[in-house]
């Protein structure tokens, strides 16, 4: 899907406004997002892991920046695959109680209520 700058520039300011207001850490590219609700911890990234590591090193295995996950995976965090866009409905969903599989698709609702979202990491 192809967006023009300028309607990109406007999504970015509307995410930017959003996770201010509702306390959810996004890296410099707006390609990750943390946030904690109900006492979980969540990573929205259009990326995995693993991924954002590997790219810490050039072709020929020299490293080019720090890890940015050192330890790779935690435990107690639900990693979510899905686009920068989409930040905005996952959390709702997610405040809303819905249970999503690894790609920020809802497959059913535990809960329905106030999320209690608080920004992660602190």
């Amino acid at each position: 899907m192809y967006i023009s700058e300028e309607e990109e520039a406007r999504r970015l300011a509307e995410i930017k406004r959003f996770c201010d207001a509702n306390g959810i850490h996004a890296s410099k590219t707006f390609d990750s997002y943390y946030f904690t609700m109900r006492g979980h911890r969540y990573r929205v990234s259009n990326h995995t892991v693993e991924a954002s590591n590997r790219h810490a090193y050039d072709r020929a295995g020299r490293k080019r920046r720090e890890l940015y996950h050192p330890d790779g995976r935690e435990d107690g965090v639900t990693y979510i695959h899905a686009s920068r866009y989409r930040i905005i409905r996952i959390y709702l969903d997610l405040k809303l109680g819905a249970k999503l599989d690894g790609r920020g698709r809802v497959v059913g609702y535990t809960y329905r209520g106030n999320g209690g979202g608080r920004r992660w990491p602190s």
